[in-house]
């Protein structure tokens, strides 16, 4: 088979450490990326005044090679391409300097959708966030249109916000630091699949005959930062991958989120750090994420929708008891609600991010009118 325009656009995103803003510079010397392949050592060095590695003509035949394999590969399943030279590579990716030459897609999401979330954190997830987690995809999922939720298939946090979506028949976009032969993690391969079904896509930059490292985990977080409007971290520690995440949504002028927690919990230390640092805004419910990024709710029967603030039973029976009996103290509460000193104060604590109730002095608190 002759070499096609898609052949010399992989053959070039496969020269180590290219991305969008270096390539684009690459471009302007050369013309294209098929005159690259062509050109003599001579010519590159003198017209384009490449360095020796990239004039290299044995260096140059071994990228074509290794692009022809991986063309079939791409045609043979129906893998979409995107070169950052295309007019359809995804716009908001694209204003990334750091950008992947190239990205591969599987599935037909829109990688162009209007609102797109990424929604990341620790792999050890809690109770806590998995909650969080869940119930801000549906909630937002009722509020908003043109939702697309995108995570990096990893166990915990990642894992739980692609289900999430999925149950709220919401498209999400998985980005993997392998090639899109392989699902990793393993045991995720099913949810990979229903992804694709239900309208998702899995994304990766890496070719087969890349070998997959650390780096790749880390280089695969500036995609996910990348192609999303805001980034959410629902839990994590001070450093690892989320935290990464969040720092390249920052640089990349994003909106970056972060749900708070208890000051001495693990998964929280992070979360809490950026909040502190004002790298990110404090997340307490989907109604807060609606109104911060200034997105139009959905019109029911003509009229814009109100943002609710939604309670659960016990949160409703909390607020009963507190209007009831003002100087109903902690421990009194516990034992009127049956619950444990653990499970009533993370439930007083996630009514106070959400301004439901004031915590005083005393072990008492005040119902916010």
């Amino acid at each position: 088979m002759a070499d096609t325009e898609l052949t010399y656009k992989i053959a070039l995103s496969l020269i180590n450490g290219l991305h969008a803003d270096n390539g684009t510079e690459l471009l302007e010397r050369v013309g294209t990326p098929q005159r690259y392949f062509e050109m003599s050592p001579t010519d590159l060095r003198r017209q384009a005044h490449l360095s020796e590695k990239l004039c290299d003509a044995a260096m140059r035949a071994g990228l074509l090679e290794k692009a022809r394999s991986e063309e079939e590969f791409v045609l043979s399943h129906r893998i979409r391409t995107y070169f950052f030279t295309d007019p359809d590579y995804p716009k908001l990716l694209r204003e990334c300097p750091d950008a992947p030459a190239m990205l591969y897609v599987l599935g037909d999401a829109d990688l162009d959708n209007p609102r797109p979330v990424s929604i990341v954190g620790t792999r050890h997830n809690t109770p806590y966030g998995d909650n969080f987690n869940t119930r801000f995809v549906r909630e937002l999922a009722e509020l908003v249109d043109g939702l697309s939720i995108i995570s990096g298939l990893a166990y915990g946090t990642d894992i739980c916000a692609h289900r999430s979506a999925m149950r709220s028949h919401v498209p999400t976009v998985a980005v993997l630091a392998n090639a899109l032969d392989t699902i990793y993690p393993a045991e995720h391969r099913a949810d990979a699949v229903k992804i694709i079904q239900e309208g998702g896509a899995i994304v990766s930059e890496t070719p087969r005959c890349v070998s997959v490292s650390r780096r790749s985990f880390l280089q695969r977080n500036r995609i996910i930062a990348g192609l999303s409007k805001a980034t959410i971290v629902v839990e994590s520690g001070c450093s690892g991958g989320s935290m990464t995440t969040a720092r390249l949504a920052y640089e990349y002028n994003r909106d970056v989120f972060a749900v708070p927690g208890r000051a001495f919990d693990m998964y929280s230390r992070g979360t809490n750090a950026i909040i502190a640092a004002q790298k990110a805004t404090l997340l307490q419910s989907a109604e807060d994420f609606v109104l911060a990024m200034r997105w139009p709710v959905k019109k029911i029967e003509g009229t814009q929708q109100e943002l609710p603030i939604e309670l659960d039973t016990q949160q409703k029976r909390i607020l009963e008891l507190i209007e009831a009996n003002p100087i109903i103290n902690v421990n009194e509460l516990c034992r009127a609600m049956t619950m444990s000193y653990a499970e009533l104060t993370d439930t007083v604590f996630r009514m106070e991010m959400r301004g439901l109730i004031n915590s005083l002095p005393g072990g008492i608190f005040s119902i916010n009118h």
